[in-house]
């Protein structure tokens, strides 16, 4: 095929008219009758963007491939036979008429003089029988080819009124089986419309191939998508955004020039799910076992276009004051080639139903403390008239069972704010937190490590933290992320190695000495741990890794805070020069349970819960010498992981 459309295929319409095929024009299309031409692949779905060559690419030139250098009987269909009809008269009829094969085209009867018919044949002996979704089961049953040719596919997945039978692509799609299943090929193409459309649903479960292109600055293999045309973004008109429009590499986020975006995709190569491909360009992996290839390509891979022009249609959409969803929808499937969602669709990773049901063992009711506990801490997120409190364990397994939760009241309306804080955490930590909590056999356990969070009224926190009573176990603890807005600095940065104030080094948090304040801090990613959270709350209940409530017979018991659970959701978004983050996004007002949730798992592993164990150092003959404790600045050690 890819001889036939270098030498034969002339095209028909547009700036190139009258031209053979040039891959350096639209370099994808290279790539993808290579595939075609492989032999790997009975099938074919192909997906990609309007006024890209899509239809002329992966509907008329097979067609024409088959029905002139082959010679064969192709089975041509779409949704209805007007559909057809248009088809053959607007692209297949033009691409005869501009090759040398338009002398095979009918001399009288049916067909001739450029007329169309359902079955259309040439002198050559090749021919065209079109077919519909529409009518009875007879009319795609009676007749038999090798090749099958489809357009407009998601429109195909009902059958017609008068049809016994579903799928009619599927009906065509059997008018191959007297043929060798090594012989038989199938070529499906359509403009993506939902998820659940044909096109999508053929490209998933087949190969699901990607463009990969050379980064010229990192020289990583990437696949710029959506949200990597940047620069538009805060333009005041669509003339300044296709002016401040550029793509950035996925990997490193540096600027592409449209030169650079020209020859990246000129030295592209298709990556099949589940392959992977090194920075030598050597791809590495078996492709998925389908016999579909699923291709396609979105704007960063049409050439025709440039960013400013795609960039314009975004800052449209996007200003748009009426026809915003019809314009949406253009976008992700004219542009993107991705499905439209229904702004109805919820992206929350979890069911606020089915988190609030997440009940723990009939045996631990509320404030009873599993027996198998190994780290127990408390999390307390600050209001200025209200704060929330979380009380947590990890037992074997590293199963994260939550105890307890509630509120505690700072009297701000009757005493200044700073005042009436550190008088309530006094007066909570002495009512409630040094009582303790009970095991099912009636020992009390008390926190070992309880963070506070100081990202607020951080001088009372401190303060509060540096009291006698307080002790080691009280620690101020600050969360870093996208999703902090108010944070001064809100992407959190680890530490590259322990010194003079960085103490500890964890997964994705670090001790600090605080010089100022004469205490440590912990600071940590909140986006991580909200993402191991919400990991949690997801892993079946009752198995290692999950996170589960206190039982109660109540099954509203746990409303409140399924409520504050699913406050937030993590959406990944593109920076320029960063490269793909995790941004938490806060759809509610009230979060603060959630913040207290995955706070807890920071101090889970802080106080050493692991769901898995490292290995056993080797056997050595002479033991090490013992690693100083690590301690405060009054001697104290820093972590409490005695029971008491």
């Amino acid at each position: 095929m890819a001889e036939f459309a270098a030498a034969e295929f002339v095209i028909p319409k547009g700036m190139a008219k009258g031209t053979l095929i040039n891959w350096d024009t639209q370099p994808f299309a290279r790539l993808l009758v290579q595939e075609l031409d492989s032999g790997k692949w009975r099938r074919s779905a192909v997906l990609g963007c309007v006024q890209s060559g899509k239809s002329t690419i992966a509907f008329v030139l097979p067609t024409l491939y088959y029905a002139f250098e082959c010679r064969e009987t192709v089975i041509v269909f779409s949704p209805t036979q007007k559909i057809n009809r248009d088809k053959f008269k607007d692209e297949i009829l033009p691409a005869i008429m501009a090759s040398r094969y338009r002398h095979f085209l009918p001399k009288d009867g049916t067909g001739s003089r450029g007329g169309w018919t359902e079955e259309i044949r040439f002198t050559n002996g090749g021919v065209l029988k079109f077919m519909s979704a529409g009518g009875g089961d007879e009319n795609r049953s009676s007749y038999t080819a090798r090749c099958v040719v489809g357009t407009e596919v998601d429109k195909m997945d009902v059958a017609g009124e008068t049809s016994r039978e579903t799928d009619p692509v599927r009906q065509i799609e059997a008018r191959t089986d007297s043929f060798p299943e090594s012989l038989r090929r199938c070529h499906l193409e359509c403009t993506v419309s939902v998820a659940q459309g044909r096109i999508w649903t053929e490209y998933q479960a087949g190969t699901a191939s990607r463009i990969a292109c050379p980064c010229p600055h990192c020289k990583d293999w990437v696949t710029p998508e959506r949200e990597h045309l940047v620069g538009w973004q805060s333009a005041d008109s669509a003339i300044a955004a296709r002016e401040s429009a550029y793509f950035a590499c996925p990997a490193c986020g540096e600027r592409l020039t449209d030169a650079e975006r020209v020859e990246m995709n000129r030295r592209a190569k298709l990556v099949h799910r589940g392959q992977t491909i090194d920075a030598d360009g050597n791809i590495v992996g078996d492709p998925p076992r389908t016999d579909t290839l699923g291709f396609r390509w979105n704007a960063f891979n049409n050439l025709f276009w440039t960013a400013g022009e795609v960039a314009a249609k975004e800052w449209t959409a996007k200003h748009a004051t009426s026809g915003e969803e019809a314009l949406e929808k253009e976008l992700c499937q004219f542009y993107w080639a991705i499905p439209w969602e229904s702004p109805d669709f919820d992206a929350t990773p979890l069911d606020f139903h089915t988190v609030r049901r997440r009940f723990a063992d009939r045996r631990y009711t509320k404030g009873i403390v599993p027996e198998d506990t190994e780290q127990l801490a408390m999390a307390i997120d600050i209001g200025k008239r209200v704060c929330y409190w979380t009380l947590g364990s990890s037992r074997k397994g590293c199963r994260r069972h939550i105890a307890e939760y509630g509120t505690f009241e700072v009297p701000s309306r009757d005493m200044e704010v700073k005042r009436a804080l550190l008088l309530a955490l006094e007066q909570f930590r002495d009512d409630v937190i040094l009582e303790g909590w009970r095991l099912p056999d009636g020992e009390i356990r008390v926190p070992q490590a309880v963070f506070v969070d100081a990202g607020w009224m951080g001088e009372v926190i401190y303060e509060f933290c540096r009291q006698k009573e307080s002790g080691t176990r009280f620690r101020p603890a600050i969360g870093y992320g996208l999703s902090q807005l108010f944070r001064r600095f809100r992407t959190y940065r680890k530490p590259a190695k322990t010194g003079t104030e960085v103490k500890l080094i964890g997964e994705e948090y670090h001790v600090v000495w605080v010089p100022s304040e004469r205490l440590f801090r912990v600071d940590f990613n909140t986006d991580h741990w909200k993402t191991q959270l919400f990991d949690g709350l997801r892993t079946p209940a009752g198995t290692d890794g999950a996170v589960e409530f206190y039982h109660s017979n109540d099954p509203n018991e746990h409303v409140t805070v399924a409520k504050h659970y699913v406050a937030e959701r993590p959406i990944e978004t593109f920076t320029p020069g960063v490269g793909s983050e995790l941004r938490w996004h806060k759809e509610k007002r009230d979060n603060h349970l959630l913040d207290n949730g995955s706070n807890l798992l920071c101090a889970f592993h802080l106080l050493g819960a692991r769901l898995i164990k490292s290995a056993e150092p080797p056997a050595v003959q002479k033991a090490p010498p013992a690693e100083r404790p690590f301690l405060g600045p009054d001697g104290r050690p820093y972590l409490l992981t005695d029971r008491e």
